[in-house]
């Protein structure tokens, strides 16, 4: 077969996607010591390569496949619920005629059949499948949480839901005349939807002190005495609601925080090209342990824009903590974190019996690190979190892209990291650095490969730990730290 090569760069999201000529296929073996719960998801890896470097994989099953595994949620519920941007929360929901309007009043009423698997199916196809913070997971700032396995399933696009608010009517302000403003107590992020980046997520808007300032320079916005005034390069007025808005404002809010004892659960979509984008933070962190093991499953979602202004659980894309079982992410993404996208940590280390297993397919991170934090990072795992990743691509983070602490374990097959720039700039102690193993943690790799600037480092590893690899593909970046460096 013929030598992979490293993908071209800059890698964005355009690239990614493209999956034509001729592919050349490859099988990756788990290592001894990882440990993996073959119970919980059996893994048969295949990465699909182009002569260019871009590849693709699959585990041997899709993502409802998975899940169905764990419950029937998803193909044959018990109850299912309907929810559209037109309907009323004060209908039943058994339909698409009489769809609710929330997301969390679907969920109220599937509550109601607390022994019942329950699907809830999203239309996005209305307000450009916007969901706000009050039509949400939450209502308004209180998290809805299903009692019994659900599979929340989106129809006709993308549901975009989060901690952005669309009640807002913008007007040119009387002062500061190339500003348009609002009253608004808190604000996280500007968003410009009318300009879509290649590498995923939408242009942001520079937050900048004050009004005057904010006046003086197109593509600002600033929150002054509760006023939020917002200039736009376009000019045009910032529009948040109807099926055309142009512009998201994100508060600073924890809206989609599930939490007690874990359920099943499955966020993708209907066909390809649908699924969930979650704005502002998607947390699922645990404080109670369920009798079983229990699946979170999303597929084709987007977990963009956590933080900002703000710090704390707020600043990630993805954090799934203290879940005993599996979750995965299939085709998903991030961009634009103030700190990291993937994030995975399990609180209950060492407890009998406890674990969470992380799977991750054809996934990516990029522009991680927004904010001011450090150690920002595409993929971190903590504690003694077992994760395999195949063909994800992580680039442009801020203190190690892939990043592995304490006692977890993790397998990198056919992965792809570029372009950290280091955590320097925000006062901490990281240079540049694609794949970072610390404390006693432990990685694998099977032909990785990273694009990293001269002088930076590919692969660090802090005493106690190990990275071991098989069939490396040249690249850029070095070898260094005090741990442990191998093959296997």
């Amino acid at each position: 077969m013929p030598a992979p090569a490293i993908p071209p760069s800059p890698l964005t999201a355009a690239a990614i996607s493209n999956t034509g000529g001729a592919l050349t296929a490859y099988a990756h073996e788990l290592p001894a010591g990882l440990g993996w719960n073959h119970t919980l998801l059996p893994l048969n890896l295949r990465s699909f390569w182009q002569a260019s470097g871009l590849r693709t994989g699959t585990c041997g099953l899709t993502a409802k496949q998975v899940f169905a595994r764990f419950s029937t949620a998803c193909d044959a519920p018990q109850r299912t619920f309907y929810v559209k941007r037109t309907g009323s929360d004060s209908a039943n929901g058994l339909t698409w005629a009489t769809a609710v309007a929330s997301i969390w009043k679907a969920i109220e009423l599937r509550n109601a059949f607390p022994t019942e698997t329950a699907r809830i199916n999203v239309d996005a196809a209305i307000n450009n499948g916007l969901y706000p913070r009050g039509n949400g997971l939450s209502n308004n700032g209180t998290p809805v949480l299903p009692v019994f396995d659900t599979a929340f399933v989106s129809y006709y696009g993308k549901v975009r839901t989060g901690t952005f608010e669309m009640a807002l009517t913008f007007a040119v302000d009387a002062t500061h005349t190339n500003t348009y403003s609002v009253a608004r107590a808190n604000v996280d992020r500007v968003l410009d939807l009318s300009r879509p980046l290649a590498t995923g997520g939408y242009f942001e808007l520079t937050n900048v002190a004050t009004a005057a300032a904010c006046n003086m320079r197109p593509d600002s916005w600033a929150l002054v005495s509760g006023t939020l005034y917002v200039n736009r390069l376009d000019g045009a007025q910032p529009v948040t609601s109807g099926n055309n808005p142009n512009t998201l404002v994100n508060l600073s809010l924890n809206l989609n925080n599930y939490s007690g004892t874990p359920v099943n659960l499955y966020f993708g979509g209907e066909n390809s090209g649908d699924g969930f984008e979650f704005f502002g933070q998607a947390v699922f962190n645990y404080n109670a342990r369920p009798v079983t093991p229990k699946a979170h499953i999303f597929e084709g979602c987007t977990f963009n824009y956590g933080g900002g202004l703000t710090s704390g659980y707020a600043s990630r894309g993805l954090t799934v903590e203290s879940l005993d079982g599996l979750a995965a992410c299939f085709n998903c993404s991030g961009t634009g974190n103030a700190t990291d996208t993937f994030n995975l940590h399990y609180a209950n280390a060492g407890a009998a019996g406890g674990k969470l297993y992380f799977y991750s397919e054809n996934c990516s991170a990029f522009d991680h690190g927004r904010g001011s934090g450090t150690s920002c990072n595409g993929l971190t795992l903590h504690e003694d979190v077992i994760a395999v990743d195949l063909c994800g691509r992580y680039f442009n983070g801020r203190g190690g892209t892939v990043s592995n602490v304490n006692a977890s374990k993790h397998f990198l097959a056919a992965t792809h990291v570029e372009g950290d720039v280091g955590d320097r700039g925000s006062g901490g102690p990281n240079a540049p650095m694609a794949i970072r193993a610390g404390d006693t943690s432990q990685l694998w790799t099977d032909m990785v490969s990273v694009n990293m600037p001269s002088g930076s480092i590919g692969f660090y590893t802090t005493t106690g730990a190990a990275i071991r690899g098989r069939r490396e593909i040249t690249s850029p970046g070095g070898r260094t730290g005090n741990g442990t460096f191998g093959t296997w």
